[in-house]
């Protein structure tokens, strides 16, 4: 079937441009300096399919800002502004398009910023209200978030339900985060629930509560979006591990930024692209809200899932690993929001090939962001599998004098968790010779 063999080229394209990459560098007689990680290859023209497409290469003449930057505001705005009005349903579970993206790039050079500028000029003429007063910028603190989109808030006075704030009926809610930093740092501190709502608002709750014990605010049905700005040096040193790996870093979708060109008069008056654009999108979005349904796959794009899928939800190792680990749910959002913006009611198989390109890009930002951390988790598991290859098992103890000689106590544990969480390895519990004492044997599983 040719369309499923062109997406999977686009999960395989990776080893095609490594290797074109290696021949050319053999040409003119340089050897490449794997110490250094290079910035991400390109989206794939594949992800400008149709409306999001159309908007981003209309738009970027008019900015400096990357066209991999506009593409994930257009999509984080409109999956934002579609409300739950589609969701794709998985073991009695609803997902939404609302969209959680990480734009890393450099300081003011990588124009992250003023991405924004084009698409939110856009929204406010596809859609007024939600222009205006649906994005707000600034993290602080869970509770913030959820008195954003609050519910009606009644008190008792003198024995009887008072009305004492209307709340905010409009449920839809895109934080601008020019300073993630800042809300990383917020994180940090005891007592902060914001990493925990933001997990919970990027789920879809049906009922979204704060945390505290002091505040009783709920918000019903929240769709909280999510586009938030840093640099690589900012994110690595803020961002611990604990939340890449306790599921806040999987909700992203991460996007490497920089200065697509340079302005010096700037770009010109895009009002008349706006308009135009504006009329396409208005009927659009006006035929999204209407809709109400859960959007499924066509029979084409099933029979291209299906080997995705294997490919999609296989464990990776390290911090890039716990990065992605939500790549199939990523994917069915991007896709959906992709065929409900082409004006139809099933995900094809061009649908796929755009989420699919998407997410290729977020694979190759996330190895350029993390990749230097995971490289020395990822060496003491390969360290680990080889010596169980060639021993058939061994105690922990063995493994720490051994294979480690005796060094990286902590390391050995991490790796061992980190092996046996995702499958590769198992133990088993043995008699000591002589004692009433059990030791632990580490053994590779069948095909490893």
């Amino acid at each position: 079937m040719k369309v499923a063999a062109d997406v999977l080229e686009i999960f395989q394209n990776r080893e095609k441009r490594k290797t074109a990459q290696e021949e050319s560098l053999s040409v003119v007689g340089i050897t490449e300096d794997n110490s250094a990680i290079p910035w991400p290859e390109p989206l794939d023209e594949a992800a400008f399919y149709g409306l999001a497409g159309e908007a981003v290469k209309k738009l970027s003449p008019f900015t400096e800002a990357d066209e991999a930057a506009l593409l994930m505001n257009f999509l984080a705005a409109m999956g934002n502004a579609i409300g739950r009005a589609v969701w794709w349903e998985v073991s009695g579970t609803k997902h939404y398009c609302n969209l959680f993206a990480a734009l890393v790039g450099n300081t003011a050079k990588g124009r992250k910023g003023t991405s924004w500028g084009p698409i939110r000029e856009l929204m406010l003429l596809v859609d007024e209200d939600w222009g205006r007063f649906r994005h707000v910028g600034g993290l602080s603190s869970g509770e913030g978030l959820v008195w954003q989109v609050r519910d009606e808030i009644y008190r008792i006075r003198g024995g009887k339900e008072e009305l004492e704030d209307k709340g905010e009926p409009d449920k839809r809610l895109l934080i601008i985060e020019g300073e993630f930093g800042r809300g990383l740092k917020a994180m940090a501190r005891e007592g902060n629930t914001l990493s925990a709502m933001l997990r919970e608002a990027w789920d879809g709750p049906g009922v979204w509560r704060s945390l505290t014990k002091k505040d009783n605010t709920k918000a019903t049905n929240p769709h909280v979006s999510l586009i938030a700005h840093v640099t690589r040096q900012e994110l690595r040193k803020e961002f611990a591990a604990v939340e890449v790996f306790n599921g806040l870093g999987n909700r992203f979708l991460w996007c490497c930024v920089r200065r697509s060109k340079l302005l010096p008069f700037g770009g010109g008056d895009m009002r008349p692209v706006v308009e135009e654009l504006s009329l396409k999108i208005r009927p659009i979005l006006a035929w999204i809200l209407g809709q109400g349904n859960p959007v499924h796959f066509t029979t084409d794009a099933m029979k291209v899932w299906e080997p995705l899928y294997g490919q999609l939800t296989a464990d990776k190792a390290g911090l890039i690993g716990a990065a992605l680990g939500r790549a199939e749910a990523q994917i069915r959002r991007l896709a959906v929001l992709y065929a409900v913006l082409d004006r139809r009611e099933r995900v094809d198989v061009e649908h796929l090939m755009a989420a699919c390109a998407v997410w290729q890009y977020c694979e190759r930002s996330a190895g350029y962001i993390f990749g230097a951390d995971s490289e020395e988790k990822d060496e003491a598991q390969e360290k680990i599998l080889a010596f169980l290859k060639e021993r058939g098992e061994a105690t922990q103890t063995e493994l720490l004098h051994d294979c480690f000689k005796r060094k990286g106590t902590q390391k050995l544990k991490d790796a061992l968790e980190t092996l046996s969480a995702s499958g590769k390895i198992s133990c088993k519990k043995e008699r000591c010779e002589g004692t009433r004492k059990k030791k632990t044997v580490w053994f590779l599983n069948t095909g490893e």
